[in-house]
């Protein structure tokens, strides 16, 4: 039997209207062992609606057997009810594993196929990376689980770990709705969430990897009967940042492309269900879904950027799939 952690593992609380259990005060359950002070029999039934005073209660009873209580402190957080496993005689407290999408790290939903990260505390004993196509179901002896609404449990394909964070693909054939996804590492330590599938999650990748700011795409220059690729953003090792370079529109004649990089739009409805916005001006999706030969990677080609824009400088990039906002990123225009 897992041994039981400590509260302090777990130190956020669950998502808005899950259902959880709240470690909190010594008031826990009616110590019924109380009697009469002369007659030794029990005190008649209270009929008040006042609470009776259990504070010197040390144990909460789950079936016959009483379940010792650990504190770490009064104000500890609530548990997701997913985190818990009940045994007779014994609470078991996995830690919290939180999954977001790899591109955006929203926590919204997450798409099958997408590249989905995972935060928490000895996912691994190292940092391991994959090498192969399909991806390892195991690095350094650690696994992803992904069990669906449907009750159907899938090992997930893993692209990197380490003791806090893995990086994984939400498995194919993943069914829409709640799903829970476990983390076990070689020495059998679990880490619990939950997430929600959704047919379609869009998110954009950015330079920094922060999911905001200069998005992580290219400039493709169409001159003729020539193509240019330009990059829009270079890393600055003074401020150890990413600074934009500006899309140059060029003379009358050229055409600039916006290519965009993402993940979890790959099964969107259509091209005519892709918003796209920059700089307020509307533009459209030539082509979204995924790029071969990269596991879990979409694309989107986003016609010529309109002549009107030249000298706007940073600009917005908003992009909305099938009614799904994604993360807003952005471009610099010269």
């Amino acid at each position: 039997m897992l041994a039981l952690l400590a509260l302090t593992s777990c130190t956020s609380s669950p998502p808005a209207g899950k259902d959880s259990w709240t470690f909190g005060d010594d008031s826990t359950s009616v110590d019924d062992s109380s009697t009469n002070d002369d007659t030794g029999t029990p005190p008649p039934p209270d009929d008040s609606d006042t609470p009776p005073d259990d504070s010197a209660t040390t144990s909460v009873d789950f079936g016959d057997q009483p379940i010792p209580r650990e504190y770490i402190r009064p104000d500890a957080s609530t548990i997701p009810v997913g985190a818990v496993a009940l045994v007779p005689g014994t609470v078991t407290i996995f830690s919290p594993a939180v999954s977001t999408s790899a591109a955006s790290y929203s926590t919204i939903a997450l798409a099958p196929q997408s590249i989905a990260a995972v935060f928490g505390t000895n996912l691994a004993s190292g940092i391991a990376t994959a090498a192969t196509i399909p991806l390892p179901n195991s690095l350094l002896g650690t696994t992803i689980s992904v069990k669906d609404s449907a009750g159907v449990e899938r090992e997930a394909g893993e692209f990197f770990v380490s003791a806090g964070q893995a990086n994984y693909e939400i498995p194919l054939g993943t069914s829409p709705g709640p799903a829970t996804v476990t983390v076990t590492s070689a020495n059998t330590k679990m880490s619990i969430g939950t997430i929600q599938v959704a047919a379609i999650a869009p998110g954009f990748f950015t330079a920094d990897s922060s999911g905001r700011g200069i998005a992580a795409a290219f400039a493709l220059r169409v001159r003729g009967s020539q193509q240019f690729i330009e990059q829009i953003s270079q890393y600055n090792a003074a401020t150890n940042s990413f600074d934009p370079i500006p899309i140059d529109l060029g003379p009358q004649g050229d055409q600039v492309f916006l290519i965009m990089f993402g993940t979890g739009f790959r099964f969107r409805s259509s091209e005519s269900g892709v918003s796209v916005k920059v700089g307020g001006r509307t533009l459209q999706s030539l082509f979204s879904g995924a790029v071969q030969g990269f596991v879990g990677l979409d694309q989107l080609n986003v016609s010529a950027l309109p002549r009107e824009l030249a000298g706007a400088g940073i600009v917005n990039v908003e992009i909305t799939i099938d009614g799904k906002a994604a993360n807003t990123t952005t471009v610099s225009i010269k």
